[in-house]
């Protein structure tokens, strides 16, 4: 019987491929400016669209060829409050914005024939703040606040994990794990083990 929903790196010893460095990609090979940092925001523009359904395509027909599962990692991870606030998105347009990049994902499984099973999209969060400053006043708590309303509108959008990338504090930590357990989606943890995430350069 066919699966409909994936196989997640934490329940099986398979390899899964992810792409490598989605910004560095934007950035140095196709000269792509980042505002804030903020990858998301380049879907509004039909050029830096279609090159990124092409930078996802490519790995998920690469996925096909070898047989491996795809973690689709989210264009997201400055589409946090703070940070939209700053290109001028309101929380409406933000989480809009969230659920534009979730379906962009699945469209780009679709065209390369990519199985449901194989198609695992994870939600990418980032710091609340600066990754190279260390915010010593966000608590736990206040990190979990923060981030849920983000991991919710993951959950909506039907992510299947959750990633959390350049934290600099063990509260913040925390408080992402905590958001993501309350919502009952797996954050995702990178560690050394047989089925961690094949990495490819970029191309």
């Amino acid at each position: 019987m066919t699966r409909t929903t994936p196989r997640l790196p934490h329940e099986s010893d398979d390899i899964f491929l992810t792409d490598g460095g989605t910004e560095t990609w934007l950035m140095y090979k196709r000269g792509f400016e980042l505002p804030e940092f903020s990858a998301f925001h380049l879907l509004n523009d039909p050029r830096s669209a279609a090159a990124l359904r092409e930078y996802y395509t490519a790995f998920a027909n690469v996925a096909v060829k070898l047989g491996t599962a795809f973690i689709f990692d989210s264009l997201t991870y400055r589409a946090s409050r703070d940070w939209g606030a700053l290109l001028g998105y309101s929380t409406q347009s933000l989480a809009e914005m969230n659920h534009k990049c979730f379906e962009l994902y699945r469209e780009c499984a679709a065209e390369a024939g990519l199985a449901a099973e194989n198609t695992v999209v994870s939600g990418c969060i980032g710091p609340k703040g600066d990754a190279y400053k260390t915010n010593q006043d966000l608590t736990a708590e206040i990190a979990k606040a923060y981030h849920a309303e983000q991991i919710d509108t993951f959950k909506a959008a039907g992510a299947d994990i959750v990633t959390a990338l350049t934290l600099n504090t063990t509260s913040e930590a925390i408080g992402i794990a905590r958001a993501s357990a309350e919502a009952d989606i797996p954050l995702f943890r990178w560690r050394k083990r047989r089925s961690a995430p094949l990495r490819f350069a970029c191309f």
